[in-house]
């Protein structure tokens, strides 16, 4: 991991077990792969308070923003193995 990679990694470590899950494991095993666009995208994520990554990770609230929910379907298809 490049030293950006281990600051996103860094910033994925959250107050909640369930997002330090969620996060930790996307930004170790799939924010490398992901293209710049995305890239940025999931910084702006993880800039948010984590009652709303919580919202939006855990419990399945929709994004009010599409490219943010762009990328919060590109998490959970990660965490949960599925591509629908």
């Amino acid at each position: 991991m490049t030293k950006d990679n281990n600051k996103i990694k860094w910033k994925c470590r959250r107050g909640l077990w369930e997002l330090d899950i969620i996060l930790s494991k996307f930004a170790e095993f799939n924010y490398p792969l992901l293209s710049s666009d995305n890239k940025f995208l999931f910084e702006e994520l993880i800039d948010h308070e984590d009652v709303d990554l919580l919202s939006w990770l855990v419990t399945g609230d929709k994004a009010d923003d599409i490219s943010r929910q762009g990328i919060i379907d590109i998490v959970l298809t990660a965490h949960t193995g599925r591509n629908n």
